[in-house]
């Protein structure tokens, strides 16, 4: 089968969070066979059948800027999304203001339905010290927050004041109609410019670390909760146009 027939569930909900599995039962190369092999399956799918009518799907602004749109749950491979990131028009949460290194909680995989997809990969190492939020800053180091859920599927950041360092090791490039990969775990950062377009068909496996997703913010230590954003018809008209 290879429509979205197969996947099931609600999908104005993300469920990842919810669906879990034993790190040994899903390793990494053989949920990215799997996942590339359904995305590749897919994506005509989707591009003849979800994007003309985008106007009439629910979706949501995530915090980092970019529109989300589940498409359903196969419990083997995990949640379906939709990532778009229109040109000219983002939606970030103020206190995240922009793009954060992140990990996940779960291995991600993509295929890139249009436009280039660049990413960076940092590795993260835990500072055994504490200092002013005056010297964190001037320092250049991060806050660990961790996202936790509420039954309801509402999230919200929190740190236990934990400072991290991040320094950069790579720098990724995927092109329309190749495939992306990350693995549970390891942290990145999306580097797409405003002034660009780009769409991508997502499998979100399974949660296979049992703390996270992780998030480094550069700010203080409070609390940050805010409630996702519907996207409204005239963003999705936007969205939809620059296909």
């Amino acid at each position: 089968m290879t429509t979205l027939e197969q996947f099931q569930g609600r999908p104005e909900i993300d469920v990842a969070h919810v669906l879990s599995v034993e790190p040994s039962a899903l390793s990494p190369h053989e949920f990215s066979e799997k996942a590339f092999q359904t995305l590749g399956l897919l994506s005509a799918h989707v591009m003849e059948e979800i994007i003309p009518n985008l106007e009439n799907r629910s979706g949501l602004w995530h915090p980092n800027g970019f529109m989300v749109f589940q498409l359903g749950t196969k419990p083997d491979l995990g949640t379906l999304r939709l990532h778009i990131w229109p040109k000219g028009l983002r939606q970030m949460n103020k206190r995240v203001n922009g793009d954060t290194i992140h990990d996940h909680a779960w291995h991600l995989a993509s295929r890139i339905l249009q436009g280039t997809y660049t990413d960076e990969i940092y590795d993260v190492s835990e500072v055994p010290f504490q200092i002013s939020e005056e010297g964190r800053a001037q320092q250049g180091l991060f806050r660990l927050f961790r996202v936790k859920y509420d039954p309801e599927s509402h999230e919200s950041l929190a740190t236990d004041g934990t400072l991290v360092s991040a320094v950069l090791r790579e720098h990724r490039v995927a092109l329309s109609d190749e495939h992306h990969f990350i693995e549970a775990g390891v942290f990145h950062k999306t580097t797409i410019p405003e002034d660009k377009f780009v769409a991508t068909l997502v499998l979100n496996s399974p949660t296979v670390e049992k703390a996270g997703p992780r998030i480094l913010i550069d700010g203080p230590a409070e609390l940050i909760s805010e409630p996702r954003k519907a996207i409204i018809k005239e963003e999705l008209l936007f969205a939809k146009n620059q296909f």
